[in-house]
């Protein structure tokens, strides 16, 4: 049926004309006892008619009154639904608040599912705390003794409101702002056991849209961390374990799997705390798992078969070309920037993420593209520059911040992608490499007045096969790349990111093998500064090629972001980043004080846990620096046995307890 011959029918039955309200009509229900047009009744893709009934009559109950049946609603059935222009855009409704696109989305399904109901919705947010995106459940009419029927349905804010439907772009993960501080991360399946891990007190997070869906969430947040990942036990959750960690190795994560005993089929971890004897007992379970963190094994995911690019020849007999030096032609070194960036050599540009390194290769390369000087005054070598960029989509990131630095976008070039031609002759685009480097070279001989290439980051583009930790792997993807440099006497930019961990010497700092910073003539390395957080600092961390020069600070502003440099600096990169702090924790004030409250508490004897959290809170500490303080004095929790609370005491407080205290048992070996 069609919508005009539905509303005739609303009409008959309730004797009220339907009233037109934006693409809707409004209209009394004729289910229920309506006097104020709770119906609202619409057209929805391919021609559906859609219920529904703001006081909660279902499609079913609204059909059977109008003497028709679900089916009818389908576009068909003797009749052709006017047929949708192709120029048409469908426009989503737009809802003010996140619960009315809950709603929305809960409607729908019930057009399907009569009596299904809203479920718990789980909230993505951005890095500064806002809510950008959510994941509704909506349960569905169950049978008794099945298990529960549900559908998840996505919802996302927009500038004008909340929508249905997945963010553009990646889902942020799973309690992204309380990741950033984290030295340790752990990652499960699903937001249900990330609240268990949470509620262990572990920094938790998952992504989006269950096991299948590992990629279509952003994981840069936890570069350089430590990730312990909870597999559900079923191939999924080991698939899901294996999607995560290969996107994480890349990104400098040290990954191990967590292995819980006795998971049932298709267990996970909220299963395995319901199983654990006495699960209410925080102190206990929490040391079991805490054990089996402290084991875990580091899970390395197996390499990816990678078929040779060509057939590697046999070894011949011959002899070593030798030449003398005295007839070797010496030449001065050629630079893009004066004692900074050479030609015909490979410079390294690092910095934890988010502090501009990008920015300032967009700074480098509009200085190039224009001619114009550098922010120290040398003057640019002006030609072209050509771009990998795997982080920063061209169209929406990269040439909005070049055109914002004010490069020439004419001289400015992007490599998307490898075209190759498949067996059976069709052309298809593919992923590039620097296993793809003759390509890469004919591209960079195709642009005859090139002067840089920018690789970022350079952990994108070392392929599959390669263990960026295996210093003769990556020295043998990057010596290429350096003799490419040196043929074409080009610059050669590759940025990396910094590893979470601190070090007396920047250069340690860079995620990988130390062939980056060995093969690397010299290296650049990006830093806040301690002072004044909006200040960044550009300085110099090796050379082996020149004089050592300045470093140079810089701020971010605008929109889209850009460099504005700021002068120059004498701090060198180990100054910037050689007492970088690693893994936070409370200082050693802190520590010490909450040493001498608990001891001072617990010299009158043992006290209940539950208590002195209590206190601790009312003192001003937190439960995690008093448990330090705890380790610290060396105390061992008691209970007067099974079914009593937790006792603290110091050692040797103990003496004439009570006969059925016991010491914490360990469930798990």
């Amino acid at each position: 049926m069609n919508i005009s011959e539905v509303l005739q029918k609303v009409k008959a039955a309730t004797g009220k004309e339907p009233r037109k309200s934006g693409n809707d009509f409004q209209c009394l229900c004729p289910a229920h006892d309506d006097r104020q047009a709770s119906l609202s009744v619409g057209q929805g893709q391919g021609g559906k008619i859609l219920f529904r009934c703001h006081a909660g009559c279902s499609a079913g109950q609204i059909t059977e009154r109008l003497g028709l049946h679900l089916a009818d609603l389908m576009p068909g059935n003797g009749h052709t639904p006017r047929p949708t222009p192709k120029a048409a855009v469908k426009t989503k409704a737009v809802h003010k608040t996140m619960a009315d696109a809950a709603a929305a989305a809960l409607w729908g399904a019930q057009q399907d599912s009569p009596g299904a109901t809203l479920g718990p919705c789980w909230v993505y947010q951005d890095a500064a705390g806002e809510p950008m995106a959510a994941v509704q459940r909506i349960n569905l009419p169950t049978p008794d003794g099945q298990k529960q029927g549900k559908v998840f349905r996505p919802i996302h804010r927009e500038s004008t409101g909340w929508v249905t439907g997945d963010p553009p772009g990646l889902w942020p993960l799973y309690r992204l702002p309380s990741l950033a501080e984290a030295a340790a991360v752990h990652v499960c399946e699903g937001e249900k056991s990330c609240a268990a891990l949470v509620g262990m007190e572990f920094v938790a997070t998952t992504s989006a849209h269950g096991a299948k869906a590992a990629a279509k969430s952003d994981w840069k947040p936890l570069a350089g961390k430590a990730v312990y990942l909870w597999p559900d036990n079923d191939a999924a959750g080991e698939q899901y374990a294996l999607d995560v960690a290969k996107i994480l190795k890349p990104l400098g994560c040290k990954v191990h799997k967590v292995c819980l005993p006795g998971l049932p089929e298709h267990g996970d971890i909220c299963d395995f705390l319901e199983a654990i004897p006495n699960n209410e007992d925080w102190e206990l379970t929490k040391a079991d798992l805490d054990k089996l963190v402290a084991t875990a094994p580091e899970f390395t995911p197996p390499r990816a078969e990678v078929p040779p690019r060509a057939e590697v020849p046999p070894a011949l007999d011959g002899e070593a070309s030798m030449v003398c030096a005295a007839d070797v032609e010496q030449k001065q070194i050629d630079w893009l920037w004066r004692n900074r960036i050479p030609k015909g050599m490979l410079t390294l540009l690092a910095s934890r993420p988010g502090l501009g390194k990008t920015l300032v290769g967009c700074a480098v390369a509009a200085a190039v593209s224009t001619g114009c000087d550098f922010p120290d005054g040398e003057a640019s070598d002006v030609g072209s520059v050509i771009f990998l960029d795997a982080e920063n989509p061209a169209d929406t990131v990269l040439v909005p911040r070049l055109a914002a630095a004010r490069a020439d976008l004419r001289k400015c070039h992007v490599i998307t992608g490898l075209n190759v031609t498949t067996s059976d002759g069709k052309k298809v685009s593919a992923g590039i490499t620097l296993a793809d480097l003759p390509a890469i070279e004919k591209a960079v001989e195709s642009v005859p007045d090139c002067r840089l290439l920018v690789i970022d980051p350079i952990g994108s583009y070392l392929g599959a096969g390669t263990d960026a930790h295996r210093d003769n792997e990556t020295r043998a993807v990057l010596q290429p790349l350096a003799d490419m440099a040196q043929r074409r006497n080009i610059a050669v930019l590759i940025v990396a990111h910094h590893r979470k961990q601190s070090s007396g010497f920047a250069d340690d700092l860079v995620l990988g093998s130390r062939a980056f910073t060995g093969l690397c003539r010299i290296s650049w390395h990006v830093s806040r500064d301690d002072t004044d957080k909006t200040l960044m600092l550009l300085t110099l961390g090796k050379t082996n090629i020149g004089p050592r020069v300045d470093g140079w600070s810089f701020r971010i502003d605008s929109d889209p972001p850009v460099v504005r440099w700021v002068g120059p600096i004498e701090q060198d990169a180990d100054d910037a980043l050689g007492d970088s702090p690693g893994r936070r924790g409370p200082d050693a004030e802190e520590r010490g004080s909450a040493v001498d409250w608990l001891a001072s508490l617990l010299r009158g004897g043992p006290k209940p846990a539950a208590e002195i959290r209590d206190e601790a809170e009312g003192a001003g500490f937190s439960w995690t620096t008093i448990r330090r303080a705890k380790d610290a004095l060396k105390i061992v929790p008691t209970k007067d046995g099974f079914g009593a609370g937790w006792r603290w005491g110091l050692p040797g407080s103990y003496e004439g307890a009570h006969e059925g205290a016991h010491l914490a048992p360990t469930h798990l070996t």
